[in-house]
């Protein structure tokens, strides 16, 4: 077991899914999962449910996020920096 460095709760009003965890190039991480939120840390829903990814720092600070989606629902289940 590793020690707890930091944590973040992030999202809006509604429900806000983190699925999936990567440490990208530049040693930072990104963050995907699903979100039904318009509000707080969720910008630019389109559909019910959409693909929300959060890029962060080493200390937890986020550096940016992201909302993509049409209008049905989307969900992401995983996240890879390719």
């Amino acid at each position: 077991m590793g020690t707890l460095e930091w944590e973040r709760a992030l999202g809006g009003t509604y429900w806000d899914y983190a699925m999936s965890v990567d440490l990208t190039d530049d040693g930072n991480y990104i963050i995907g999962g699903t979100s039904e939120s318009i509000d707080g840390d969720v910008w630019g829903n389109h559909g019910l449910y959409d693909f929300w990814v959060v890029k962060m720092d080493t200390l937890g600070d986020t550096l940016w996020t992201r909302s993509y989606g049409g209008t049905r629902d989307d969900f992401l289940w995983s996240i890879k920096q390719t």
